[in-house]
C-alpha cells in the first residue's frame, strides 16, 4: 500500500510517497530551494519529517538512518544540479545528447531499505563523512526556476 503525504517544512511543501520499506522524495522547486540554504540544518530536517512519517504510518520505523537518508537526499539535489547546468552548456554548444531525459529520472528520489534499495549500501558507505560531504557543498545553491 503505497500512500501519498505533504510534509510542509519552513513554508516548503514537500511531497512524498511512503511503502513498506520506501519512501519516494519528490525532487521539485521546493525541496531545492529549502536546501538553497542552512544546507545541513534543513536536510536533517526533511529526513527526520520523513522518518517520523513513516513511523506514523506503519508504526514501526524505517530502517535507514537519518545520515544515510540525509546524504542520500544531498546526492541526488546536487547531481540533478549539476546535470542541469551541464545540459544548458551542451545546448550553447548544440551537442546532441538528451540529458533532460536524464534529468526526468532524478525527479523522484528513491530511498529504500536494503532489501528494496540495492543502493543503500552506497548511502551507507557515506555516512561516516557526511559532515565533510556537507560542508564541501555550495551554501546559497540557485538551484532551477520553473518547472520540476
Amino acid at each position: 500500500m503505497i500512500q501519498v503525504k505533504t510534509i510542509l517544512i519552513n513554508g516548503y511543501t514537500l511531497s512524498v510517497s511512503f511503502e513498506d520499506g520506501a519512501i519516494h522524495l519528490m525532487s521539485d522547486n521546493a525541496l531545492w530551494n529549502l536546501l538553497s540554504d542552512n544546507v545541513k540544518t534543513n536536510v536533517e530536517i526533511v529526513s527526520n519529517a520523513i522518518l517520523n512519517e513513516y513511523k506514523g504510518i506503519f508504526g514501526k520505523a524505517l530502517d535507514i538512518s537519518l545520515k544515510s537518508l540525509s546524504v542520500e537526499i544531498l546526492g541526488h539535489v546536487y547531481a540533478e544540479h549539476i546535470l542541469a547546468l551541464v545540459d544548458r552548456f551542451i545546448q550553447k554548444l548544440n551537442i546532441d545528447v538528451d540529458l533532460k531525459k536524464i534529468i526526468r529520472n532524478c525527479s523522484v528520489i528513491d530511498c529504500g531499505e536494503t532489501d528494496k534499495d540495492g543502493n543503500r549500501w552506497f548511502w551507507n558507505m557515506l555516512t561516516p563523512i557526511y559532515d565533510t560531504i556537507v560542508a564541501m557543498l555550495p551554501s546559497g545553491t540557485k538551484f532551477r526556476q520553473g518547472g520540476g
